[in-house]
């Protein structure tokens, strides 16, 4: 299978504080989020900094160690600064876009119901391949990692959750 970038991004290898081999295997999942929080780096989507941030409960939720983290899994938002108002449209081109060019066998998590619903997909933890290639992307949505998601109270919503963030980083 393709990796989804060619190798692991700069901003990861700072993070580090290490140098990583640049032939490190490339990213092999897909986190999309919705939208960049008002306090948080656009450039950044899902990061696992600040603590209690989307991108922290979700490597928190998955028990992957960080650098499998941010390295196993590429991470994006539908939309790419805070938006006051939700383009749906805008979102659906978005998500339809990046699923176009992402190689085959990408596994994808898309993280709220605004990405789930950009997906087309009809339920959480619902897998759908996105198109007819025996190893097209497939996607799966889960409830949005946020602090206000009252799914994660229910220990089977987070062991599925859970369960799926680690198979698209293939672990």
């Amino acid at each position: 299978m393709a990796p989804v970038s060619p190798t692991v991004s700069a901003v990861a290898r700072m993070w580090l504080h290490t140098t990583l081999p640049e032939d490190m295997p490339a990213p092999v999942g897909l986190l999309v989020g919705e939208q960049p929080g008002t306090a948080h780096n656009a450039k950044l989507p899902l990061w696992p900094w600040p603590a209690n941030s989307a991108g922290d409960r979700l490597m928190r939720m998955s028990g992957i160690p960080v650098a499998d983290y941010l390295t196993r899994l590429a991470r994006v938002n539908l939309a790419l600064k805070p938006v006051a108002e939700w383009d749906s449209r805008a979102a659906r081109d978005r998500a339809l876009s990046l699923v176009a060019t992402l190689p085959v066998g990408t596994r994808v998590v898309a993280c709220g119901a605004k990405a789930r619903d950009a997906f087309g997909l009809p339920d959480w933890f619902h897998l759908q391949a996105m198109g007819a290639h025996p190893e097209a992307p497939a996607v799966v949505a889960i409830p949005h990692p946020s602090g206000r998601s009252r799914a994660y109270n229910d220990p089977g919503v987070k062991g599925a959750a859970r369960w799926w963030i680690r198979w698209a980083a293939r672990v």
